[in-house]
């Protein structure tokens, strides 16, 4: 090129782009569409590849070095001390080693006979097949493929490689061996890494089909045994599901959840709710507290106020708190104790409120020093039940060896005590419900906003209107039925009055002030009738479980105002 002849560098560029077919060109520069989803490929596999290739580049300059440390004293030229120490961190990670070494098993698993498969091979073993026989010399087309047109080697490793395959190929010829292509490249040159191709394809592809099938074969072994397995554990489920159901019913043929307040006790022992609130005539808080396993609280009556509460006797009605915890309960009464106007039995009983509430009272020993009153007959006569006389004999006998507290109180059935409170209190109160329930009612009905039901006859009507909705048929309504049917207050239901009066003075008062008693202990909820006509407190604490798997509890019952006792 002269001194006046400008090189033309454009138009270099541009033939050499064009020979690579890498887009078009305008000077030096590429004339990329970035709309393109073939240029932005294009931009993108090439910075990959341009990265890849710098990394693996750098990493196989920082294997070279027998620590990172030393690697870190002499940087790559092509980097700087800060990327260098960037990429020596990211050659010792962790991951990155982890990576590498999954890399190495992965194609330590795949293999391929040198490069017999490639297509120069390929093409040259075409050339070189006898069209008579097909054979082809593996040692002449190893030496054509690494051969100039002058014959010259292209390595010295090339020659030595050509010079073993021959003298192994003419070994087995003076043996009277017969050899493969395959074999005598697996002799000499051995398994390389890399992908499975060419030559060695349908070798491998066999091995590998093999292989697959004996997976499956194990696979489907394996699926085979677990089928079985599952089966026989879904015999047995159905088995103990069929036991379960059985029991089930048997238990709810002889026990329910008990008592009108039955909803409260279930959410709470569901672990529905943490706390819930509950209202109690007889039993209505005790019973279900004792049926579901949760403790239950029936507060002095007019300690916690009724205004709102559907009325059924003023002179019993209550409501108080079921939780999972005596801690929950005793916490829960002390928020909705108070006096309450709307209320008038809260004007009395709010002087039973301790000073600084009930919480105070929740102690580890705080049974120490009290006397509990421990009534054997007729509630702890379990007669055949030897399950529920141990547990209940253990309970006992703990309170008694922790506190020496319990008494032994012997009751005949003609005494003047609580046996015959718990005979006969059922029937005296019935007549007074019945009497109040119809006046209380009433009047209830005719001060909420709106209702559909005015009266007690109201709802008698409603419930045989809608008697599927109401199951009238599976539960009655005898009681509402009895109250409608009253005429007022007279001498039958004065009579009942001035029995539950003495029956409480003279039996469950006297018995608790003669023998100075803080609390009575009784099984279950079958004190709660002394305790509703008198309007006394009880709680009902979990006590274990009977016989029949169902819930049993323990119910301390006092005297008026005796709750934190």
């Amino acid at each position: 090129m002269s001194q006046g002849t400008p090189a033309c560098p454009s138009s270099c560029a541009s033939t050499s782009a064009s020979k690579r077919g890498r887009g078009r060109t305008r000077g030096d520069h590429f004339d990329l569409d970035y709309t393109r989803h073939e240029d932005v490929r294009t931009v993108v596999e090439t910075m990959m590849t341009a990265r890849r290739t710098h990394r693996n580049r750098m990493h196989a300059y920082f294997k070279k070095f027998p620590s990172k440390e030393a690697a870190l004293l002499k940087p790559h030229p092509d980097t700087t001390e800060e990327q260098w120490k960037e990429l020596c961190d990211l050659f010792t990670s962790e991951a990155f080693m982890k990576r590498s070494e999954q890399n190495k098993k992965n194609r330590s698993k795949l293999t391929v006979n040198h490069a017999a498969g490639s297509r120069s091979f390929q093409r040259t073993r075409a050339c070189m097949k006898n069209q008579e026989s097909g054979n082809i010399n593996p040692a002449e087309l190893y030496k054509k493929n690494y051969t100039n047109k002058d014959g010259i080697w292209t390595s010295e490793g090339a020659r030595e490689i050509y010079e073993r395959m021959d003298a192994f190929q003419r070994q087995c010829d003076l043996e009277g061996k017969t050899y493969t292509e395959i074999e005598v490249y697996s002799e000499i040159l051995g398994k390389k890494s890399g992908y499975v191709r060419g030559l060695g394809r349908a070798h491998q592809l066999a091995k590998a089909r093999d292989e697959i099938e004996a997976m499956r074969a194990a696979r489907e072994k394996d699926l085979q045994e677990f089928a079985k397995k599952q089966a026989e554990m879904e015999a047995t489920l159905r088995d103990h599901r069929e036991e379960q159901r059985v029991e089930q019913e048997r238990i709810r043929a002889h026990w329910n959840p008990c008592g009108s307040s039955s909803g409260s006790a279930i959410s709470v022992a569901a672990n529905l709710v943490a706390v819930s609130l509950a209202t109690e005539t007889d039993g209505s808080i005790i019973c279900p507290s004792s049926h579901n396993s949760a403790v239950g609280i029936k507060p002095t009556v007019g300690l916690t106020s009724r205004a709102g509460v559907i009325p059924i006797s003023p002179r019993q009605d209550t409501v108080g708190p079921i939780c999972r915890t005596v801690s929950d309960v005793v916490y829960v009464l002390g928020e909705i104790v108070g006096l309450d106007y709307r209320d008038k039995a809260t004007i009395k009983a709010s002087l039973y409120i301790p000073h600084s509430g009930y919480k105070q009272f929740l102690k580890a020993n705080g049974l120490k020093g009290k006397r509990l009153g421990i009534v054997r007959k007729p509630f702890f006569d379990f007669g055949d039940d030897n399950v529920l006389r141990k547990i209940f004999h253990q309970h006992l006998k703990t309170l008694s060896d922790d506190h020496d507290t319990c008494l032994e109180i012997c009751i005949a059935e003609n005494g003047s005590a609580s046996f015959p409170i718990y005979l006969y209190s059922r029937n005296v109160k019935n007549i007074e419900l019945c009497q109040k329930t119809k006046v209380d009612m009433n009047k209830y009905l005719k001060e909420v906003v709106s209702s559909p039901v005015r009266t007690l006859a109201d709802v008698i009507a409603f419930n045989n209107k809608f008697s599927d909705l109401e199951k009238t048929k599976e539960y009655g309504q005898n009681f509402f039925l009895g109250s409608q049917a009253t005429n007022g207050f007279g001498d039958k239901e004065k009579a009942a009055l001035l029995d539950m009066s003495r029956l409480t003075l003279n039996g469950f008062v006297k018995v608790m002030k003669e023998h100075k008693l803080d609390a009575l202990v009784t099984p279950g909820a079958d004190f709660t009738p002394v305790l509703a006509i008198g309007g006394f407190p009880g709680i009902s604490v979990p006590a274990g479980y009977g016989s029949n798997g169902v819930p049993i509890d323990i119910c301390f019952g006092g005297l008026r105002g005796s709750s934190q006792s």
